[in-house]
């Protein structure tokens, strides 16, 4: 599987000349949530019945 982004030009730009490691950490804190209660149990979150719910 491949995905294609296809960005602005100046936010290509400016990302290209971000350092990859800039000196700050990535945390799991940073990352955005989502509350609530899933749409589907915590059963069907294997690969194989992922896969499934897609061919459903």
């Amino acid at each position: 599987m491949r995905t294609t982004l296809e960005l602005p030009d100046p936010l290509f730009a400016r990302l290209k000349a971000t350092p990859a490691g800039s000196g700050s950490k990535r945390s799991a804190h940073a990352l955005p949530r989502v509350e609530g209660p899933l749409a589907i149990s915590g059963q069907h979150l294997s690969n194989a019945a992922l896969f499934n719910l897609l061919d459903a």
